[in-house]
């Protein structure tokens, strides 16, 4: 596992990730995380069959897809679920998904990497499906390699519209993907 994550070629560290959103004559809330975790399509063969083989929970939420110096290929998913319950029926004025995260692999090159954000209404549970479930695309954000930085790239994205939809939808749980 310790080389799996330093040497992946685009393997993103997201240390933390919330919402922050203030609905129509209301104090600002945050929303925890309900559930975190990662998910891989893992093949030692170096070749990714697209289907999800494990949920992974390390308390460090990595995304990306390349290979390993071994030559096993792996691709994970970033999935972060939260629980409106409390928040349906309110009229959001902003909404915003925030967290920092970097390029944790230093031996494969200097670059940057993007990582691409998605939402969905989602059960309120991690499971493989959500690998691939249908996402409204939200946006990408940069963030460093680690050989360039010590620190952790603080980035926010404007969730407000995810958000809204899904009150005004009733949903209870909202999932985000970063991948």
């Amino acid at each position: 596992e310790a080389v799996m994550g330093r040497t992946c070629r685009t393997l993103l560290m997201i240390a933390a990730a919330l919402i922050l959103y203030k609905p129509v004559l209301a104090d600002v809330f945050t929303l925890d995380v309900l559930e975190d975790a990662y998910i891989n399509d893992f093949n030692g063969s170096s070749t990714l069959d697209g289907s999800p083989d494990e949920i992974r929970n390390t308390n460090a939420l990595l995304a990306g897809k390349g290979i390993l110096s071994d030559g096993d290929a792996i691709e994970s998913r970033v999935i972060m679920v939260f629980d409106l319950d409390s928040y349906l029926g309110m009229d959001l004025i902003n909404a915003e998904l925030t967290g920092f995260g970097r390029r944790v692999d230093a031996w494969a090159t200097n670059e940057p990497v993007t990582v691409g954000f998605s939402s969905y209404t989602g059960d309120g549970a991690v499971t493989l499906d959500d690998f691939s479930r249908a996402a409204s695309y939200l946006s990408s954000v940069s963030l460093p390699n680690s050989a360039n930085i010590t620190e952790f790239a603080q980035f926010s994205i404007d969730v407000t519209s995810a958000v809204q939809q899904a009150l005004d939808a009733d949903s209870r749980f909202l999932e985000f993907r970063a991948e």
